[in-house]
């Protein structure tokens, strides 16, 4: 679970923030003390595949000759669940960007810093 978040680029405190869900108990998940439940494994899942599409999008926007442009802060993302309306945390954006150098170490990345009500949009891809 932790290793997969990572690769997401969240954390626990993220993941509760996004998804509205209680950070005690996916602490407890994470640190062995509950299995994980199936509501976690599809909502990681979920977010694995929202991940894949942002990459893919990402990747076609630098085939245009487009620079991917992304957040440089990093906060907790927002509520509700990502799929109604919430945010994805910076630190998601960044993880997408590794990915995309790694396969792509051309890829123009720019992060910018914007005023707090630009810092929520989605970035553009």
């Amino acid at each position: 679970m932790r290793a997969r978040l990572t690769l997401l680029g969240l954390s626990l405190k993220q993941l509760a923030t996004i998804t509205g869900w209680d950070y005690r108990e996916l602490r407890r998940t994470a640190n062995g003390v509950r299995a994980v439940s199936l509501r976690t494994f599809e909502m990681i899942e979920r977010i694995e595949d929202l991940a894949d599409n942002d990459l893919r999008a990402m990747q076609e926007t630098v085939e245009a000759g487009s620079p991917v442009v992304i957040p440089h802060f990093s906060d907790e993302g927002q509520a509700p669940y990502f799929e109604d309306g919430g945010v994805m945390p910076g630190s998601y954006w960044h993880a997408q960007a590794g990915a995309l150098l790694a396969v792509n170490e051309s890829a123009n990345v720019i992060y910018t810093e914007g005023e707090p009500d630009e810092r929520h949009e989605r970035p553009s891809v």
